[in-house]
């Protein structure tokens, strides 16, 4: 990521709809994606072409539909539900123009030769910590792609999760009318509520180390849905 070129940096969330407080959602704080929202530019009408994860980030990835691309439904190569080979994807355009590509966290598209992200480090965790670290390797071997092709990064310093976490409390939960005498649901949802805050708090992590770099100011920053939320508890 040099400081004389446009950087960009997108944010894919997980089976999230509309539940930030930029939003209207008062029951969880989302103060990172809220200042996101307040600075720049807010969709309210703007999505993918499907509803699943695979489909929806495949779209998301090529401005095309899946029945176009082959990406029917979750990826998986012995049914083909992954992209053709001669669809042209993000990945391709950005590597061709100089970029250098990374992908950190959920991937859930395929191939590999499709998709060539130049780093590549696929995973499942939820521990925010962990990702903010990858992030800043990326980050580390970004800073120095016009000498060297990236390598594993040595980690950096961070702001820390228990940082953020501590700058925030506990509100009352919103719940409809229906499922409030359904403790399953209202247990699903407060897990729910709590993957947001955790979103939220790597979200921070990540704008804070692009501020540190010095990077705010030329970086577009990106942030996204893959497919709205599922059915609590399901």
């Amino acid at each position: 990521m040099a400081a004389d070129s446009r950087n960009v940096v997108q944010l894919i969330a997980d089976d999230l709809g509309l539940m930030l407080g930029c939003y209207g959602l008062t029951a969880v704080r989302t103060p990172n994606i809220d200042k996101l929202a307040a600075q720049d530019t807010k969709f309210t009408n703007a999505f993918a072409s499907t509803a699943s994860c695979s489909g929806s980030r495949s779209t998301i990835y090529t401005g095309l539909h899946t029945h176009q691309i082959g990406q029917y439904g979750l990826n998986h190569g012995w049914n083909h539900f992954q992209t053709h080979e001669h669809i042209e994807t993000a990945p391709q355009i950005f590597n061709s123009l100089g970029y250098l590509t990374g992908i950190i966290g959920k991937v859930h598209v395929g191939p590999r030769s499709v998709y060539p992200w130049e780093w590549y480090a696929p995973g499942e965790t939820r521990n925010v910590r962990e990702v903010a670290r990858q992030t800043g390797e990326f980050f580390n071997a970004a800073k120095n792609f016009n000498q060297t092709r990236p390598e594993e990064g040595s980690g950096i310093k961070m702001m820390t999760f228990e940082t953020f976490h501590s700058q925030t409390t506990s509100r009352r939960m919103w719940t409809s009318a229906f499922s409030q005498h359904i403790p399953e649901l209202r247990t699903g949802l407060v897990e729910y509520y709590k993957a947001i805050t955790r979103m939220d708090i790597g979200v921070g992590l990540i704008m804070n180390e692009l501020e540190m770099r010095g990077l705010h100011h030329n970086t577009l920053v990106i942030f996204i849905s893959d497919n709205g939320s599922p059915f609590v508890n399901s």
